[in-house]
């Protein structure tokens, strides 16, 4: 890979190191957590970390996002971003007809976002669940985490 990323020394129980991804923009997502051998599907509850060199601004990455689903944060003192839940962007009926026409957001699965910048890079925490779970990481849990990086 030839580059340093960030790796967190704190950990939620049941989430374990899972794989890596390096991405074609020469960011790198590592994912932790329980997922099929394919490593595509999700079989319990994962943590995420992207990392990578900051592209857009915060507002144009999130646009879409209602106002309520952000909450001010801080990782080591700079300036964050807690965006709860994801947004739906696509369904289909069985024909491949769109059932929604625009974006909706969605509380459930639980998910739970933290987004920072530092210098010219961007990083991306995130906790998610799998329908029905009822795991759930708090705020304060999540920046523990980020502030771990080393």
């Amino acid at each position: 890979y030839g580059k340093k990323f960030l790796q967190p020394a704190v950990l939620p129980d049941g989430l374990p190191f899972s794989h890596a991804r390096l991405n074609d923009d020469g960011s790198i997502t590592l994912f932790y957590g329980d997922f099929a051998d394919d490593k595509m599907q999700l079989l319990g509850n994962m943590l995420l970390l992207s990392q990578g060199k900051k592209e857009k601004a915060f507002t144009e990455l999130y646009k879409v996002f209602p106002a309520e689903a952000f909450t001010a944060a801080e990782v080591n003192g700079l300036p964050a971003h807690l965006i709860r839940g994801g947004m739906l962007i696509g369904s289909y009926d069985a024909s491949g007809n769109s059932l929604i026409d625009a974006p909706v957001w969605q509380q459930e699965p639980f998910r739970l976002t933290l987004y920072w910048e530092k210098d010219d890079q961007c990083y991306t925490l995130q906790f998610s669940t799998i329908p029905g779970s009822g795991a759930r990481i708090s705020d304060a849990d999540l920046i523990k985490i980020a502030e771990s990086l080393q």
